[in-house]
């Protein structure tokens, strides 16, 4: 059995408020994770850096994020709680510097997973 099924529950806290979001993140040895990474690569050479960063934060988005909860967006002057999904992914990782905050610690975390669950999860 693959690892793809293998995911943790992790706690984000943003600096600047007591609030703390919980992201379900596979690790970064995941198969479809590489398959998209190869791919990026494959065309980034035709890819200026903002469509770079926008399709690998798309990637981080379907295959590293699988779920999470005390996630909200301001809309319309009025604050939500959202539900995940890759697109409200992308779109969070997209919103400035706490998005970019949120999209490195990700992919920091799901590196940190390849050794937690590396081998038990083969």
């Amino acid at each position: 059995m693959s690892n793809t099924s293998h995911s943790k529950w992790l706690v984000f806290k943003d600096q600047n408020s007591k609030d703390s979001a919980r992201f379900k993140i596979k690790p970064l040895n995941n198969p479809e994770y590489s398959l998209a990474m190869v791919n990026l690569t494959l065309v980034s050479r035709d890819l200026s850096a903002v469509d770079f960063f926008n399709q690998f934060a798309e990637i981080v988005s379907h295959h590293l994020v699988i779920d999470w909860e005390n996630i909200s967006f301001k809309e319309d002057g009025e604050v939500v709680n959202v539900n995940y999904s890759p697109a409200n992914a992308l779109k969070l990782f997209l919103m400035g510097n706490l998005g970019l905050e949120i999209l490195n610690w990700v992919v920091t975390s799901a590196f940190s997973l390849n050794s937690e669950m590396g081998e038990g999860a083969k």
